[in-house]
C-alpha cells in the first residue's frame, strides 16, 4: 500500500475529503506513532551482515527490535545464551558451542581463534514510514489486512489531540461557566473505544501479551 492511499482511506473514514481536521504532515506524525506501537506487535523481518570485530561484536542495526536467527558464514545457526551466570566472553577451546547475547546495543559472539569474520542476522525491524507527507508514492510494509488497525490507531491520536483543544470543549464546560451541567468529557470514551478495537484487532492476529517484551538483561 502507498502512503497517498492510506491517507485517501484515512480521510474517507474520518470523512474529512480535505484534510480540515488532519492535515497530511499531522496525519504522517500520527502514522509513525502507530507504526512504532504496531511493530512491537508484528516487526518487518530483516536480514543483514554484521562485521564483527577482535571482540566478536557488532552494533545492532538501528532499527533492531528483537532478534531471531544468527548464522555463521558457513550457515551454522548460532545458540543464544541463556545460562544462569555471566555469557562466557571467552572460550579458548576449539570445539566449543558458538554463544550470542547481547551487551546494552551491541551483539556480541563468543570469542576465540576462530570466531567468525561476519554473521548473518535475520531480526524483527520497525515498520517504515515516508520522510515527508509530499512523499506520495512511498510504500508502506505493513500488510493490507493491517490497515485497519492502523487507521484506528491514528484515528485515536487524532481524537486525543482534538480532546486538548479548548474550543471544541467549550459546550462540555461545567454549569458555573457555561451554563451547562454536564461534567464529563465525552471524546475521551470515543477515543478510548477507537484504542479498544485497535487493541483487539492486534491481540487477535498477534497474541494477547502487546508490545510488552521480555528480555534478560
Amino acid at each position: 500500500m502507498l502512503w497517498n492511499e492510506l491517507l485517501a482511506d484515512l480521510r474517507a473514514d474520518m470523512k474529512d475529503p480535505q484534510g480540515t481536521r488532519l492535515d497530511a504532515d499531522t496525519a504522517l506524525l500520527y502514522l509513525k506513532f502507530a507504526l512504532r506501537d504496531y511493530s512491537e506487535w508484528n516487526p518487518l523481518v530483516q536480514t543483514t551482515t554484521l562485521d564483527l570485530d577482535s571482540l566478536g561484536m557488532a552494533d545492532l542495526p538501528d532499527d533492531w527490535l528483537r532478534t531471531y536467527v544468527v548464522r555463521d558464514p558457513d550457515g551454522n545457526e548460532i545458540k543464544e545464551f541463556w545460562g544462569d551466570s555471566n555469557p562466557p566472553t571467552t572460550l579458548v577451546l576449539t570445539g566449543q558451542t558458538k554463544y550470542w547475547w547481547r551487551e546494552g546495543g551491541s551483539i556480541r559472539l563468543t570469542s576465540w581463534a576462530d570466531v567468525p569474520d561476519t554473521i548473518t542476522f535475520l531480526y524483527g525491524a520497525y515498520h517504515t514510514w515516508p520522510a515527508t507527507a509530499t512523499a506520495t508514492g512511498f510504500s508502506l510494509s505493513f500488510p493490507d489486512k493491517d490497515e485497519e488497525a492502523i487507521l484506528l490507531y491514528i484515528r485515536w491520536k487524532a481524537a486525543g489531540s482534538v480532546r486538548t483543544k479548548t474550543a471544541y470543549l467549550d459546550r462540555y464546560k461545567t454549569n458555573i461557566t457555561a451554563g451547562n451541567t454536564r461534567r464529563d468529557n465525552p471524546l475521551t470514551p470515543e477515543a478510548n473505544t477507537l484504542y479498544d478495537e485497535y487493541y483487539r484487532i492486534m491481540a487477535t492476529r498477534y497474541g494477547n501479551t502487546g508490545p510488552i517484551r521480555l528480555e534478560k538483561t
